[in-house]
């Protein structure tokens, strides 16, 4: 179950981090055709779908010798490789017809990650792959770890950078690279990070 503290409290939350009062979020949903309901609905639908699956699987993980050891053979294999530290909203396309509407929605997530949006809290809000809940965090992954799509738009950016939808299997992609490491052995000069934020409003 999900109580109207529990939704009341996210927005609460959405609110802080996007610096905005509920009269101003109410317009930019407004802006957007969604009402302070609906969002209220999606809301309660992510905070029961994260207590059912703390729930059902929260007291199931079970990591065996041999799934160590299967990521300790996936490091060795990478660690020539660079290594990104990502995040990522993901929107799906379910059919074909609904590819531009689904472009256009992340066109508008773009523009508003730009002029200051929490990357997190759109993600938790809006993503679609289970690292919606973790705020669209992917963790640390090795070049040619994603598909190609990805793995090519992360190789040409900086960190605390920002990509534009990107189109993949099952749908768009944004994806924000908060940190870059070089391979063993790599001699590259050193670049300038530009500063990770979540909310990347110069790029």
């Amino acid at each position: 179950t999900v109580s109207a503290a529990d939704v009341d409290k996210s927005i609460d939350n959405i609110l802080k981090d996007n610096h905005l009062t509920l009269e101003q979020l109410t317009a930019v949903l407004a802006r957007s055709h969604v009402k302070i309901a609906t969002m209220r609905s999606q809301i309660a639908s992510q905070i029961a779908w994260s207590k059912t699956v703390q729930q059902q699987y929260g007291d199931r993980v079970d990591i065996s010798p041999d799934d160590v050891k299967a990521e300790m053979q996936r490091m060795a294999e990478g660690r020539n490789k660079p290594h990104f530290l990502v995040a990522e909203i993901f929107q799906a396309v379910d059919n074909p017809e609904d590819d531009a509407k689904v472009l256009k929605s992340m066109q508008e997530m773009e523009e508003q990650l730009r002029s200051g949006a929490s990357f997190g809290e759109l993600a938790r809000q809006f993503s679609q792959n289970p690292t919606a809940a973790s705020g669209g965090d992917l963790g640390l992954v090795v070049q040619g770890q994603l598909p190609k799509e990805l793995d090519q738009a992360l190789s040409t950016m900086r960190p605390g950078s920002l990509s534009e939808p990107i189109r993949s299997t099952g749908g768009y992609y944004i994806l924000l690279l908060r940190a870059r490491q070089e391979g063993e052995g790599t001699d590259i000069a050193k670049q300038p990070d530009v500063p990770v934020n979540e909310h990347p409003d110069s790029l």
